[in-house]
């Protein structure tokens, strides 16, 4: 790994310690994305990790951001320009100044010859990154986002779900590249893992602490056998989708983007979707762990924990929940002949071959 890692680390821990506080997340709730917060963001790298890490190492360098704004509930599109980033560097599309983020599940609209894109973040976007069927392939464009929003939403947690019409003729710039057509929900995917598992960072140590202080009938809780069992419980989640989302960063980095073949040996896909079960799984039971350890105080907008569990709630739901991915590794279990299965598990646990970027 890149010496530049803890440097890239140490720098989002820091920027987010600072600038993102409750106060923060508050008003971004209430009014909107806070773009000079955001600027600064991106003015640090933080939208894009890989520009300043060694080739081969992108996808792991923001594992590292994303988990960190996740520990932060950072009001932002950080995964979503950090996906659009790295495919549009991998598929050699120059990416200009601004924001820019990803359309997923693009379809016809009412108006003709125009597109509907969900877009997170939508209308906060300089630039949108979207895919489409081309001749010989799948094609990426690059679209400059112009006027508001043709449909705005919002999740659980608060962060914008728009809707944006996009024209496929004017695009800023295309490639055909050899790829899935789920290649953006795939890397968000991966992406959200990381955010989540520094999100159930968080709620571990928030449950933790407040165990330590909270009494009741004259002795802490956190003395109390059950609760100890419940915090083991939720500290055993985390760990699990601390790894396994930081497997799946490995896994994109070792083998390149995802393949047309699920479960191939160059297809990065079968570990996002480890990734997605697990993390998905810990971040049902460790939001319900964490309220119960609390109380009704988690549920206030005066405690720090319900940002954190609105958004695994959201997340965990979003780019294919864990039943979702969980059936396409069954799957893929079952179609293996002769009870290969094993082997092909432990494979995959070894060094990849190199695959960087798509394949032509």
């Amino acid at each position: 790994m890149s010496d530049n890692h803890p440097m890239l680390a140490e720098a989002a821990e820091r920027f987010f310690s600072a600038k993102v506080d409750q106060e923060a997340i508050l008003a971004f709730e209430q009014s909107g994305l806070d773009h000079t917060l955001w600027t600064a963001a991106r003015a640090l790298g933080l939208s894009r990790p890989g520009e300043s890490v060694d080739a081969g190492e992108g996808w792991q360098a923001s594992e590292i951001v994303l988990r960190a704004g996740g520990r932060h509930a950072a009001p932002m599109p950080l995964a979503e320009e950090v996906v659009a980033a790295q495919l549009a560097s991998a598929a050699g599309i120059s990416l200009p100044p601004g924001s820019v983020g990803v359309g997923l599940a693009c379809r016809p609209a009412e108006d003709p010859g125009l597109w509907a894109c969900e877009a997170p973040f939508g209308r906060d976007l300089d630039h949108l990154l979207v895919v489409g069927g081309g001749g010989d392939g799948l094609e990426l464009r690059l679209h400059a986002c112009t006027g508001a929003p043709h449909g705005s939403g919002e999740n659980v947690a608060g962060e914008p779900r728009d809707v944006l019409l996009v024209d496929p003729q004017s695009a800023i710039e295309n490639k055909v590249v050899d790829l899935p057509e789920d290649v953006l929900t795939t890397l968000l995917a991966a992406a959200r893992t990381s955010q989540m598992a520094g999100a159930l960072e968080t709620i571990l140590a928030l449950s933790v602490a407040y165990a330590r202080e909270r009494e009741q009938f004259g002795r802490k809780i956190g003395k109390f056998q059950a609760v100890q069992q419940q915090l083991a419980v939720l500290a055993g989640q985390v760990a699990a989708a601390g790894v396994a989302a930081a497997d799946a960063a490995r896994a994109l980095d070792q083998r390149g983007l995802p393949a047309a073949k699920f479960g191939s040996p160059e297809d990065p896909s079968f570990e996002i979707a480890v990734a997605k079960v697990v993390v998905g799984e810990a971040a049902e039971f460790g939001p319900r762990i964490a309220h119960q350890v609390l109380g009704a105080i988690g549920f206030t907008h005066e405690h720090r924990l319900q940002f954190f569990t609105r958004r695994l709630w959201a997340w965990r739901a979003e780019c294919g929940s864990a039943a979702f991915w969980a059936e396409r590794l069954g799957r893929f279990g079952l179609a293996t002949e002769n009870g290969g299965l094993w082997k092909i598990l432990t494979d995959r646990s070894g060094p990849a071959q190199e695959t960087k970027g798509p394949r032509d």
